[in-house]
């Protein structure tokens, strides 16, 4: 489909997809980050309810009623960082604390057995919805700041559309994961690829050099 894709976008007049849109180091940067970003948050949606009641005994209520915090706290990290985002001379930096947060989080979770307690699950996905309310509605907006005007809608549907590829990739790879071990250790592993790709994500982040327009015409 992309080697269709590409050749006919260049030669229409008016293109769905223009490929000016990735014309940017940034724009690349901030689609890989989403992809990554989506890899994460469909491994501790898809999985997380699997290690709750397969491996330590929750029962379904129970485990939807433990992850929660993952779904709810994302308005919460939503609102902080708009609190936030017009302070900042250089927003990236809320990008890279969310990513890194995430990777706490993760790791919050990996560290979870059949004896912690449930504070500590719920403040493990509480950690991880904060973190994604920095993530994800900064992606769209940065992607937004590096457009043109024109191709402002494109721009935020193309980092949606690799948010989504990057979360099929990686429920497919820890599914697979599962398949071939156990469920403990697959989702163990999946867990140890979200903290990896968040700090990947922490450092594509990084790279991305933002000015905050708000605080320039301040």
């Amino acid at each position: 489909a992309i080697a269709i894709l590409i050749p006919t976008e260049r030669r229409v007049k008016s293109p769905i997809f223009p490929l000016r849109v990735l014309s940017g180091a940034e724009s690349r940067l901030l689609d890989l980050a989403a992809m990554m970003v989506g890899a994460v948050m469909f491994i501790l949606i898809s999985y997380s309810p699997l290690l709750l009641q397969q491996v330590l005994g929750y029962t379904p209520s129970e485990a939807g009623l433990l992850l929660t915090p993952l779904v709810a706290a994302i308005s919460v990290g939503s609102i902080i960082n708009g609190r936030l985002f017009p302070k900042q001379t250089e927003p990236q930096r809320l990008m890279v604390f969310g990513a890194v947060l995430l990777g706490a989080g993760s790791l919050m979770v990996l560290l979870i057995s059949p004896g912690t307690s449930a504070w500590w699950i719920l403040g493990a996905f509480f950690v991880n919805g904060c973190a994604l309310g920095f993530l994800l509605p900064n992606l769209t907006l940065f992607m937004q700041m590096l457009s043109e005007r024109r191709d402002v809608g494109v721009a935020s549907a193309l980092v949606q559309t690799t948010r989504a590829i990057g979360s099929a990739l990686g429920t497919a790879v820890v599914g697979i994961l599962i398949s071939h071990s156990t469920v403990l250790n697959g989702v163990r592993t999946g867990l140890v690829l979200c903290i990896v790709l968040s700090l990947a994500c922490a450092l594509l982040a990084h790279r991305v050099k933002m000015k905050n327009l708000v605080t320039n015409r301040k």
